[in-house]
């Protein structure tokens, strides 16, 4: 059944992080569909259901990449904003024990363990040296 398998995929394009976001978005809305019994969710989940067959077991692969490219291509903005918040919160949980600044040379974000009076930093990325009273 294994060898079936690995045979029937060869030459075929298989899964990918657009792929991966139909098929959230699949669950996602038969899900809706359930509590909500929509009729028009009902044939969008049968059209994401066959469109994400389709794409798994096309046999055009450099169509399937762009899709999937222009797909990255519109989420790197998004998810940058996401990590972006991320460290903030990050940032914002650890601001009893650390202090975080900006390296003068490159724009890395360091963080320090607080104490008080001066403090000489060194960058971990460009080696840069400086001081700063931390109080």
């Amino acid at each position: 059944m294994k060898n079936f398998l690995y045979r029937f995929m060869a030459g075929r394009y298989g899964n990918d992080t657009f792929n991966k976001f139909l098929t959230g978005l699949w669950v996602g809305l038969a899900i809706l569909h359930i509590i909500v019994d929509w009729r028009i969710l009902l044939y969008l989940v049968w059209f994401l259901c066959f469109y994400v067959l389709f794409r798994t077991f096309s046999r055009n692969i450099a169509a399937r990449q762009k899709e999937n490219a222009f797909f990255l291509r519109i989420t790197k903005k998004p998810a940058a904003l996401l990590a972006g918040v991320k460290a903030w919160a990050d940032r914002l949980s650890q601001r009893k024990t650390h202090r975080f600044f900006k390296c003068p040379s490159c724009g890395a974000m360091l963080r320090v363990p607080r104490r008080k009076g001066l403090m000489n930093i060194r960058c971990v990325r460009c080696g840069t040296k400086f001081s700063r009273k931390i109080r």
